[in-house]
């Protein structure tokens, strides 16, 4: 189960641009940390319902990443992520996190 889990979600993660419908999408949250290079390490926190079989589970790691970015950023930024999310399961909810360094110009 889980490495179905986290090749959906590597999919799910080269597919940054498909669209989540609002009931399918949860919450999300991110941090920043600034690191001595000046960039930020930022990581984001996506739910969904856990996949099924008629139903996969995408979070939108792309569009996290990029808003988290564009907050920290506010003047562009240049971002680097990390190739594989973190992804647990609990509760019938899928937990995944990915980390990012953003570079603000």
């Amino acid at each position: 189960m889980k490495a179905a889990v986290i090749s959906i979600l590597a999919l799910a993660l080269a597919a940054c641009a498909t669209t989540t419908r609002p009931e399918d999408a949860a919450a999300s949250e991110y941090t920043a940390e600034r690191l001595p290079d000046g960039s930020i390490r930022i990581i984001v926190t996506g739910t969904a319902a856990a996949p099924r079989r008629s139903k996969d589970a995408r979070i939108e790691f792309g569009a996290m990443l990029k808003d988290a970015a564009s907050k920290e950023c506010p003047s562009g930024y240049d971002l680097s992520q990390d190739p594989v999310p973190v992804v647990r399961e609990d509760a019938g909810k899928l937990i995944a996190t990915l980390g990012a360094v953003a570079r603000c110009k």
